[in-house]
């Protein structure tokens, strides 16, 4: 195999390149096994499993020694604020350290935890890759307690937004008696628009109301606020927060659609995907007609003739796959094309010549969560080779190891 080859095997997650280990070719193989190792290539944040198989590739030289010297020195290097690679870098320290009980690491982790914790404000993702940290002492089991730096953390830091509920959560314990406030609606509260407004304006109360204010608002709420959809002074994310009660809600009729079409030309790609979920789960003939009076993005057409399938409509279907672009940033929308195809095949019924397209997202996607699903339909309808099985029984996601071992 060609180090290209292997590499675009490895970014995937791809049995091959544990099979071609296995034949003994390892050095030629050496520099992308560590790039892969210090570069998280994983599509989604979760589900993906890229640690545990970046690992077992790293296992094959022998040297983990190397490696982890290697890896120490990107932790330290990786701002927090970079979830996506830190949190990879963390679990494959996990896999690292488990796997090497001598190498003690536990005064490096205890003083990077606690250099972290010095100051007051964290965003998202940065509260996110303290919880990887954290997480990463109880999985070893590492004499460090967490519960005297965090109370120690908060005691110098009073105004401190740091939130550990999701290790609280999943360790079941308590590490600290600091509150947090969020604005709670309740059935009093959600026919206040200032209110509704001001909750949806921060998204760690409105992720926690959404379910109640897609069952509670009422139709003068829910209309002022398709409304700020084209108000300039409404922000991003509060716009986003409207979108994704729409796509929740059972308002979906003409007058809705309307609105959120007129607003679309003012939308962030992120919003106009979150439109594109909206309308394409729509079966009313209205809405159908009015859609096609626009200029969507080709991702939005396929999924429009997914829903609406047509065999006499297949040839343009299939290019109009072919044309995506398959990269990181879904810049072309694949990802959802994807997922809608793989809905599409686990009907009853279904256009089999369709299978070739997901025997195309099956060799070049980029999630193997999505490969999971792919690669039952393909084994259900017989268009997986003896290779392709031997490769899944190694591929980065486990639950596809385990779906296509005995086979």
């Amino acid at each position: 195999m060609i180090l290209n080859e292997f590499l675009w095997h490895a970014k995937r997650g791809h049995g091959e390149c544990i099979l071609e280990m296995q034949q003994g070719n390892i050095s030629k193989y050496k520099k992308i096994v560590k790039k892969v190792f210090l570069n998280n290539y994983a599509f989604l944040y979760e589900e993906e499993y890229r640690s545990a198989y970046t690992c077992e590739l790293v296992r094959f030289y022998n040297d983990d020694k190397h490696f982890l010297n290697l890896l120490w020195n990107k932790i330290k290097k990786t701002k927090l604020e970079y979830y996506y690679t830190f949190d990879y870098l963390i679990n494959n320290l996990f896999f690292i350290l488990k796997r090497n009980v001598d190498c003690n690491y536990k005064n490096e982790i205890e003083h990077l935890l606690i250099k972290n914790l010095k100051r007051n404000f964290f965003t998202k993702n940065e509260n996110s890759s303290i919880c990887s940290l954290i997480s990463l002492v109880f999985d070893l089991k590492l004499n460090i307690s967490i519960k005297k730096i965090v109370d120690q953390h908060y005691a110098t830091n009073k105004n401190s937004n740091l939130d550990l509920s999701y290790i609280e959560y999943c360790y079941h314990i308590s590490l600290s008696s600091k509150d947090n406030n969020f604005l709670l609606l309740d059935h009093d509260k959600i026919n206040n628009f200032d209110a509704l407004l001001e909750c949806i304006s921060h998204n760690d109360t409105f992720n926690k109301q959404l379910p109640f204010i897609v069952n509670n608002i009422s139709n003068k709420n829910f209309e002022t606020l398709l409304d700020l959809l084209v108000d300039k002074k409404i922000d991003t994310s509060s716009k986003t927060n409207i979108l994704r009660l729409v796509f929740y809600s059972r308002k979906k009729d003409i007058k809705t659609i309307n609105k959120i079409l007129d607003a679309m030309n003012n939308f962030t790609q992120k919003q106009k995907n979150i439109v594109y979920d909206i309308l394409v789960k729509l079966k009313s003939k209205k809405v159908l007609s009015l859609l096609k009076q626009n200029n969507f993005d080709n991702s939005f057409i396929i999924r429009l003739q997914l829903n609406d399938y047509n065999n006499n409509k297949y040839e343009e279907l299939h290019n109009r796959i072919l044309k995506l672009k398959i990269n990181y940033n879904n810049s072309s929308n694949w990802f959802e094309v994807e997922n809608d195809l793989i809905k599409y095949c686990n009907r009853k019924k279904i256009d089999e010549r369709l299978l070739t397209d997901v025997k195309y997202f099956f060799k070049n996607g980029l999630s193997s969560y999505s490969r999971y699903k792919i690669a039952i339909i393909l084994s259900k309808y017989h268009m997986l080779d003896t290779r392709e099985i031997e490769c899944l029984k190694f591929d980065a996601n486990y639950k596809i190891r385990q779906k296509f071992k005995n086979l």
